[in-house]
């Protein structure tokens, strides 16, 4: 009997499995959070922190083309934002693997668990300033540029498997960007 077939029926795979559809769920409904929720359970596991940024990233290839085809098929796009995004995104996100792999395991998975908590405080933050703010329009005063946003939301989802999404969709919103435009541009 193949391996792979014994390992199926350990369980592991439909709690990974299951993991997964939650995850997609949270980062569906937040348009952030996947790499959070996966990453972290991955590390809790014992992963090296370079195993489960590739592990989370390799899922969410699907996940996220998924998500961003289904933006694109309902018109959340805009072009312009994700054109200035993408490229940021991809030097950060390159950048990010590259120190990710050369700084010892001990001290990237310090930084990540302080990263992960302090993305996680953002995330409730973040929520509990939308529920206080309801039916109010606010606006900030001042605009970060999108590149270095870009630049730095790849970075960060790169060394800590989450970060893409509420380092970018939050800060463009936090900035007045409207949300369906802006989650469709991120998520894609």
């Amino acid at each position: 009997m193949p391996e792979w077939i014994g390992q199926l029926a350990s369980g592991e795979f439909f709690f990974f499995l299951a993991l997964g559809f939650v995850a997609q769920l949270v980062d569906g409904a937040l348009g952030m959070a996947y790499g959070l929720i996966a990453t972290t359970v991955l590390l809790s596991w014992g992963l090296p922190p370079a195993n489960a940024s590739a592990a989370t990233h390799a899922a969410e290839v699907v996940t996220t083309g998924l998500a961003g085809s289904s933006h694109v098929w309902h018109k959340n796009v805009d072009w312009k934002l994700f054109w200035r995004l993408m490229p940021a995104g991809v030097a950060g996100g390159v950048f990010g693997a590259y120190v990710l792999t050369n700084l010892p395991e001990n001290l990237v998975k310090f930084f990540i668990t302080l990263y992960l908590i302090g993305m996680t405080v953002l995330i409730v933050q973040r929520i509990r300033e939308n529920k206080t703010q309801k039916g109010t329009k606010t606006q900030r005063e001042k605009k970060l540029p999108t590149i270095p946003v870009g630049a730095a939301g790849g970075f960060l989802d790169a060394i800590g498997g989450g970060g893409w999404g509420p380092v970018v969709t939050s800060t463009l919103l936090a900035r007045g960007d409207h949300p369906r435009p802006t989650i469709g541009s991120v998520s894609l």
